[in-house]
């Protein structure tokens, strides 16, 4: 209103500029030249209302037509013309006396203006193009109902319906809007206009995207059919749906759900899968964007919501395992829901899609499948879906994390060239960034890791999201300044402390920095919020110790869990230096239960009764050892005999080869090597000792290499990497007895670096190597 008025009574408008940018620039930042200063003549009252409409801030303007209306009446009154001065209505005269027909005159010029001044733009402005504004032309109708036929000009209003914008979707300009521009600019409600002029149409309304299409009908049968256009060029979107006649207002779902899919990144294929459910496929298109942006938290919660709103929808199954393997915030319900949802749903799925599924639960779907075949079903993946970023992700992320642990002395780069791959085809996907951020850390390429820092910056486009990785290239570049601030804005920004983790734990990895992690956990100890948060730091900061060659010190931090911590204080005492005085407490107390590991956690969990036959063969009380392989053994003999081992099955096996070899059993080699072939397909997700004690047993065969080769096995940047102190260690040791010279310096030097600053009781220890 201001500003029309403003042009309406000096001849200018109150804001110029040479371009559209530099018009919008003044409409923020430039207050207008007073009415006056233009044209004396006007009353001061008059220009004080128009003046005051032009504020910048919203509670400085007038704050509802009534209160223009009043000052309007009083200005045409006899006595009127004061200069407004607050935001008041000024007192009128009774409803009788109201001189209309000059208030009508004033709002009927500013409506000509309103037109004239659109005609009036300069030849070089144009209206700002909005990428999530869609303008929806009248579909072509043919044959069918009347029903079909008044979907002509209905569309336009159907459509705005479901093109909300919420969710981070489209929305539709308003469809009154629409037909009333494409009225003025066809010969006749039959006609329709060719490509060009139905673009310009578009982008005259300002928006960035343009929906054609057609219904056709017939007694049975009916097909919806759309193009979705970018106003600025690029390659359009098209799908049709089709159905019974009497089902066209559920094929409508259908169709916009195909669009708003495909407009999102995924393909025909998967659009044509998904949900009917629009609240739905909203969600899932969020957890999309919220995913590929690196926020996984917000993906989890997201595609939570899609599962909640349909359990059957397949591909939010699909992305919330994915996202909870970032975070594992899903609850056990939605997680369970997910793959199920993934699993029943995939013949409805396209061929790609289906192997997708199976690359993310494993061949063998809801069915454990061992660390091989998943690595198999990954590769298989990559064949038959070889144009999706997706297939090879999951393939580098088998290879980075597992790769080490299979056997592979390459699987670094081999995940490096996946996550290539998986670049070359969505750019700016986070999660493929940020593993390759962390690869060419490891690998400290200075270079790789500020182009891929740059990138993910990038690619997440929020600062806190992305703080985790900025901390960590300062720290790999050895920019205190970036990493300090990378530090100020988690300490001081809304964050979950489990989600600031998963980055920083590549870190002991690199052995020289430990001390920047140790840092990093004192920061989330001060974040900890909640008892389960403390509980997780508490045994994050015991990790770091042990790896550093504190078990004084990581005993301290053990102590600070509340649900106690039994079985790992058992495990870090047998295979990674802890406190053996700790160890023998938590044994004297701990309950003989194959079903319970009390206070163990992902990395080093292992039931009550494996940790006590470890610890009992570790202080070689041998006798009644085949009674804990029994019990051990006892709660998954009804398994199907086709899965891979469990936990359980495989510290029995380990308990039982080493009750072999050490009773000198004709068997025990024969067991051995069963034992390693098992251990060399990762039977479970969380195999970690079982390869260092594999590792000893070849050794007191004299199989110095086959030993070196079990020490080589672990996990490596998932999480923290447990025992990764006696791995190098050991790694070094039977490595240099294997012959292997190479080999053996490179595991004592990353030793050495690691435990550069132990406790007195390991100084001797650091000192042998």
């Amino acid at each position: 209103m201001g500003a029309l008025a403003y042009e309406l009574l000096t001849g200018r408008p109150p804001f110029t500029g040479n371009t559209q940018q530099q018009v919008l620039a003044a409409h923020v930042t430039t207050a207008p030249e007073p009415v006056t200063n233009h044209r004396a003549a006007v009353p001061q009252a008059l220009a004080g209302l128009v003046m005051k409409c032009l504020e910048k801030k919203p509670a400085d303007r007038w704050q509802s037509a009534e209160e223009i209306r009043a000052q309007l009446e009083t200005l045409a009154t006899p006595s009127g013309g004061t200069t407004p001065t607050t935001a008041q209505p000024a007192a009128t005269r009774p409803a009788t006396d109201l001189p209309w027909k000059k208030v009508a005159v004033f709002a009927g010029v500013v409506a000509v203006l309103a037109v004239a001044g659109w005609f009036a733009l300069p030849r070089g402005a144009s209206v700002a193009i909005d990428p999530d504004l869609v303008a929806v032309l009248p579909f072509r109708v043919t044959g069918g109902s009347a029903d079909v036929g008044d979907l002509r000009e209905g569309m336009v209003d159907l459509m705005a319906t479901y093109f909300t914008g919420e969710g981070g979707t489209v929305r539709s300009v308003d469809p009154g809007t629409v037909i009333h521009q494409w009225r003025q600019r066809v010969d006749s409600d039959s006609d329709d206009l060719v490509e060009t002029e139905a673009v310009q149409l578009a982008r005259d309304l300002g928006a960035g995207q343009l929906l054609t299409g057609s219904v056709v009908g017939t007694e049975s049968q009916v097909v919806i059919r759309g193009t979705l256009s970018n106003t600025q060029g690029g390659e359009p979107i098209q799908t049709s749906v089709e159905g019974p006649a009497d089902s066209l207002f559920n094929l409508l779902p259908q169709f916009v759900g195909q669009l708003l899919a495909q407009s999102a990144g995924l393909a025909v294929e998967q659009s044509q899968a998904l949900t009917t459910s629009l609240p739905g496929l909203r969600a899932f298109l969020r957890g999309q964007a919220a995913y590929r942006g690196g926020d996984f938290v917000e993906a989890v919660n997201r595609f939570s919501e899609a599962l909640e709103t349909d359990s059957n929808f397949a591909l939010a199954g699909v992305g919330l395992i994915s996202a909870n393997g970032w975070t594992g915030s899903a609850a056990g319900r939605i997680a369970g829901m997910a793959r199920r949802a993934a699993w029943r749903s995939r013949e409805a799925l396209g061929a790609k899609d289906r192997a997708i599924v199976m690359a993310v639960l494993g061949p063998s779907g809801l069915d454990p499948d061992d660390g091989i075949s998943m690595l198999r079903g990954r590769e298989r993946a990559t064949q038959i879906a070889s144009d999706r970023a997706e297939a090879w992700y999951y393939l580098g992320d088998a290879y980075f994390h597992d790769g080490l642990l299979l056997g592979m002395d390459d699987g670094l780069h081999r995940a490096e060239e996946a996550f290539r791959r998986a670049l070359g085809r969505d750019s700016l996907a986070a999660g493929v960034i940020q593993h390759l951020l962390v690869a060419a850390g490891y690998r400290r390429d200075t270079a790789q890791v500020r182009r891929w820092a740059a990138l993910h910056a990038r690619a997440v486009g929020n600062s806190m999201v992305g703080a985790p990785q900025e901390w960590f290239a300062g720290v790999v570049l050895g920019e205190d300044d970036r990493r300090d601030a990378a530090l100020a804005m988690l300490d001081t920004g809304s964050y979950d402390v489990g989600d600031m983790t998963g980055t920083a734990f590549a870190v002991p990895s690199m052995v020289d920095q430990t001390g920047a992690l140790d840092d990093f956990l004192g920061l989330l100890d001060r974040r900890a919020v909640g008892q389960d948060a403390q509980d997780g730091v508490a045994r994050e900061r015991a990790h770091l110790a042990l790896d550093r060659g504190r078990p004084a010190e990581a005993s301290r931090f053990m102590s600070q869990v509340s649900d106690g911590a039994q079985v790992a204080t058992i495990l870090a005492a047998v295979f990674w230096g802890g406190d053996s005085a700790a160890a023998a407490a938590a044994a004297a107390s701990l309950v003989d239960d194959p079903e319970r590991a009390d206070g163990a956690w992902f990395e080093m969990a292992s039931s009550n009764s494996c940790a006590l036959a470890l610890w009992r063969l570790a202080q070689d009380e041998l006798d009644g050892l085949d009674r804990s392989v029994d019990r051990l053994q006892d709660p998954d003999r009804e398994r199907n005999p086709s899965w891979p081992k469990t936990r359980n099955q495989v510290c029995a096996d380990v308990i039982e080869a080493a009750l072999a070899q050490r009773t000198g059993r004709a068997d025990a080699r024969e067991r051995i090597e069963r034992l390693d072939e098992v251990l060399a397909t990762r039977p479970y997700r969380g195999v970690r000792w079982e390869n260092l004690f594999v590792a000893s047993l070849w050794e007191q065969e004299g199989e110095y290499a086959r030993a070196a080769a079990a020490a080589r096995r672990h996990v490596i940047l998932w999480g923290y990497v447990s025992y990764y102190a006696t791995f190098l260690r050991e790694g070094g040791r039977l490595a240099e007895l294997a012959g292997d010279r190479a080999r053996a310096i490179e595991a004592y030097s990353r030793y050495l670096d690691l435990r550069s600053d132990p406790e007195p009781s390991v100084q001797a220890e650091v000192e042998e190597q």
